[in-house]
């Protein structure tokens, strides 16, 4: 097994093909083109047309004729490229975007080394009729949280579903078991994350005294990066499984936070949609 790298190549001559460059390069000695043909597809390989270009492209077409002048990318990480999660479920569609219920590891946004485990990605290949579209992520979701995500499918959408976000007029709930008994009464969070304004709202919906951990719901007014576990863990009530906030306990579950209500508030009915998921999972529906 070939340890994580990172490689650049400079291509100095007209038409040699993508797949060609890869395979010339020193550091992938020992892997085949069909391996490097993979990488490719799982987004591992990007394309720079030149040293002044600032935002290479992924490459996936390994016969890509390349020319003088451009430099190729190769971020490759075996454990990255060798990841696989469970299937997302589709929700609702309503043409111009579609909600869908993202599984625990699956990734919302891609990264240099990869993005075929990302929700957007798996839509594109597949889902009939997706194909050919875009599919825009409009928020996202932490790799270990499930729940449901907003994918646009027109870039005229995505800037109209972001506005609402910045607009907050997208209402989005969440659902933590906790460790510890929760307080009854409804708790307010407000303390920045990463420097940024964060403000969650907090409530206790059961308490499990046996296990001693409780089912709480959480609306945020902002979304920055881990805030409800962020949160939860500074008042005392860090979420079951995570490891990252909760690093004292040894755990034997899957991070226990889902998102399972998202509300539009939008001008128009078609951005006037509630997507709720039930406690019954066999029964999963839009309302």
């Amino acid at each position: 097994m070939h340890s994580p790298f990172e490689a650049q190549l400079l291509i100095t001559q007209d038409g040699i093909s993508a797949i060609d460059a890869l395979a010339a390069m020193p550091e992938t000695l020992g892997l085949s083109k069909q391996h490097l043909k993979t990488v490719m597809q799982k987004g591992a390989v990007w394309l720079a047309l030149n040293a002044e270009d600032s935002k290479p492209q992924r490459l996936r077409r390994a016969k890509k004729s390349l020319q003088a002048g451009n430099i190729l990318y190769l971020y490759y990480d075996e454990k990255v490229l060798n990841e696989s999660v469970s299937d997302p479920q589709l929700f609702a569609d309503l043409g111009d975007y579609s909600v869908w219920i993202k599984p625990k590891g699956m990734r919302s946004q891609g990264s240099k080394w990869s993005d075929h485990n990302t929700l957007n990605r798996w839509i594109q290949l597949n889902v009939p009729g997706k194909t050919n579209q875009p599919c825009l992520m409009i928020h996202r979701l932490d790799k270990a949280t499930d729940g449901l995500m907003l994918v646009a499918h027109s870039h005229q959408t995505a800037v109209a579903l972001r506005k609402l976000f910045e607009a907050r007029k997208i209402v989005k709930i969440y659902q933590a078991w906790v460790a510890g008994e929760f307080p009854e009464n409804p708790q307010d969070y407000d303390s920045p994350v990463n420097g940024k304004p964060a403000i969650s709202h907090a409530k206790r919906l059961a308490f499990d005294v046996e296990r001693k951990r409780s089912l709480v719901e959480v609306n945020i007014e902002t979304g920055r990066k881990h805030q409800i576990r962020i949160h939860l863990s500074q008042a005392g009530y860090p979420i079951i499984g995570d490891r990252l906030y909760h690093p004292t306990e040894s755990h034997t579950e899957d991070l226990q936070l889902s998102a399972v209500f998202i509300k539009l508030l939008g001008d128009s009915e078609h951005f006037q949609q509630t997507f709720a998921l039930l406690n019954d999972k066999s029964s999963l529906k839009p309302s």
